[in-house]
């Protein structure tokens, strides 16, 4: 297996897209990152981070995942919390996973050893690096490698919204007003990338086994075909992107669904042990 996969394209918004990063007032800013071009001055840039980027394929993998083997309703809390958001490190009294039960738990749950997860006092690292999502601008062209004439200063759009309460600071600002207290429509504004903003996206798979390149190779093929969403609000119809792959591996050789089918019992064993 080749040391290491690499997928690089780009995302094109079919939506506008918000990636809430603080607020002024009644404005949710959309997050920003300080760059410098090798031949110009430093600019803030929109940006998506990875680790939003990487959340989202998770939640794909894990969908992928309990159709494969069939869980609904067999899973503690704890173990739920591992397989879709990645668990929390705790003080559990016992010893860190041992190598042999590392290499057990790889073979049984692609997800884990490709994103990584919390095992009680320890962690499981994934074989996934998810790099950050730049805006295709020209600002960031020494960056994506994309050219480009489009100025940073011209992606954002501002979408006026309305609540009826205060909201938590991810999808809204967290300031309150006597209108929002007592429950009628609060507006408010949030900064977006527009519509037909380009952005460069990339990941690689290091030293990933063939189950491991197979299961993230669908991860990805299900996000592009039906869930390609980047940022919040996605249930209000914000985030919907395209995707073209401008470099990819080989498809993988073998499926992973033969590897861990018919091993439930001791996968659920497995993860469980985790918790």
């Amino acid at each position: 297996m080749t040391s290491v996969l690499r997928w690089e394209g780009v995302a094109t918004a079919q939506a506008p897209i918000v990636h809430v990063d603080g607020d002024a007032g009644n404005l949710a800013l959309f997050r920003r990152h300080k760059v410098t071009p090798p031949d110009g001055e430093a600019v803030q840039v929109p940006v998506i981070t990875g680790n939003h980027l990487r959340g989202r394929w998770r939640r794909v993998g894990e969908r992928l995942t309990r159709s494969a083997l069939a869980y609904d309703g067999m899973l503690t809390a704890a173990a739920a919390a591992i397989l879709d958001n990645g668990g929390t490190m705790s003080h559990t009294g016992r010893e860190p996973v041992s190598g042999a039960e590392l290499r057990a738990l790889r073979g049984l749950w692609p997800l884990l050893s490709v994103f990584g997860c919390a095992a009680g006092p320890g962690t499981v690292e994934g074989c996934l690096t998810v790099g950050m999502v730049y805006p295709v601008v020209a600002e960031t062209e020494f960056i994506t490698g994309i050219p480009s004439r489009e100025p940073a200063d011209g992606i954002l759009q501002m979408d006026t919204l309305t609540h009826a309460r205060a909201g938590s600071g991810h999808d809204w600002p967290a300031t309150t007003t006597e209108t929002g207290r007592e429950g009628k429509p609060m507006i408010f504004d949030v900064e977006a990338l527009a519509p037909g903003t380009r952005l460069h996206v990339w990941c690689q798979l290091e030293q990933p086994t063939a189950v491991e390149h197979a299961f993230f190779a669908e991860v990805l093929g299900e996000w592009r075909a039906w869930s390609g969403f980047l940022g919040s609000r996605t249930g209000a119809g914000n985030g919907r992107v395209s995707v073209e792959w401008l470099r990819r591996p080989p498809p993988p050789e073998a499926g992973w669904r033969e590897a861990v089918a018919g091993r439930r019992d001791e996968a659920l064993a497995a993860l469980e042990r985790l918790c």
